[in-house]
């Protein structure tokens, strides 16, 4: 399989999803919520038909969509682990994947610990390189990391990240795929950067300010070296335009291609300003989903960018 997105906006050839069955799903019950992060009892006929919305959404535009449990058929080990773990609905965080292989997340939460394993088994089925897996005491998810361009990646010190899981992602990523790391140092109450910062276009992002500028960062580059920055003043040095926008669901939307992307109903600020500015926003129902805690970015694994 073709594989390698390095990238936040470049046209998206080929996604990675895991679609629950519904009785995948009756596991959150009132009393495993917090377990799950779920934060309300989920209706599975009704959580599926939004799930499915969102998959015609990106075949509609052209996107391969693999499904875990597809890649894992016969892998009985796997497919009884996967029935009792919703989470994994959130593929987003289980896994980067760049030009040279995949980084294999460990979640920090409980109801998401040693999910790793089924992953890192898909992803040897589809023939992609494991270029390392995030181990304890680390722990890391894809939602806090992703790409500025194709040399420079970026992740966030947050609630779900941890010093140890960042100095890991470094080795594995510095070494062969990119030649920067952008360490962006969240308050406390931040699990993501994902609901703090969106690109949008090949130089453009979505920024919330108020957080945003107060970050320190530091910009890891291959060979050693460490230059100590403040985010927002390093994406202006690369010439970034910077939009300012609204945190959280507001900036978790997926682009299938510069100013072109899918997210939830639910959310209309930055959708009006990528509409004004001639792109695309392409939405689908969110009411149930988003009972999860999460938005469209959080449950897409992107595995190939042309």
């Amino acid at each position: 399989m073709r594989f390698g997105a390095q990238s936040e906006v470049r046209p998206l050839r080929t996604l990675l999803l895991h679609r629950p069955d519904p009785g995948d799903l009756r596991w959150v019950r009132r009393d495993s919520q917090s377990y799950f992060n779920i934060e309300a009892t989920i209706e599975p006929e009704k959580f599926l038909a939004d799930y499915d919305q969102m998959v015609s959404a990106f075949a509609s535009q052209g996107v391969e969509i693999v499904f875990l449990t597809d890649v894992l058929k016969g892998h009985d080990e796997a497919l009884r682990y996967i029935s009792r773990r919703p989470n994994l609905t959130y593929m987003r965080d289980m896994a980067t994947v760049y030009r040279d292989g995949a980084v294999v997340m460990n979640p920090h939460l409980k109801g998401r610990q040693w999910d790793g394993w089924v992953v890192a088994a898909c992803f040897r089925r589809l023939g992609i390189p494991i270029l390392g897996e995030i181990k304890y005491p680390g722990y890391l998810e894809g939602g806090g990391n992703g790409f500025l361009n194709d040399a420079i990646g970026y992740v966030s010190l947050c609630d779900r990240a941890n010093e140890d899981a960042i100095g890991q992602l470094a080795s594995c990523a510095l070494e062969r795929s990119i030649e920067q790391l952008v360490v962006v140092n969240l308050p406390n109450g931040h699990i993501h950067i994902d609901g703090l910062f969106m690109v949008v276009g090949e130089t453009t992002a979505f920024v919330h300010r108020p957080v945003l500028e107060i970050s320190p960062t530091r910009v890891m580059r291959r060979g050693g070296s460490i230059e100590h920055v403040w985010f927002l003043d390093y994406l202006s040095e690369l010439k970034f335009e910077l939009i300012d926008g609204p945190a959280h669901m507001d900036m978790n939307y997926v682009a299938v291609a510069p100013w072109r992307v899918i997210g939830y109903d639910l959310v209309t600020t930055n959708a009006k300003v990528i509409k004004a500015r001639g792109g695309e926003v392409i939405t689908i129902p969110g009411r149930e989903l988003v009972k999860g805690r999460g938005g469209v970015h959080c449950m897409t694994c992107p595995v190939l960018r042309e």
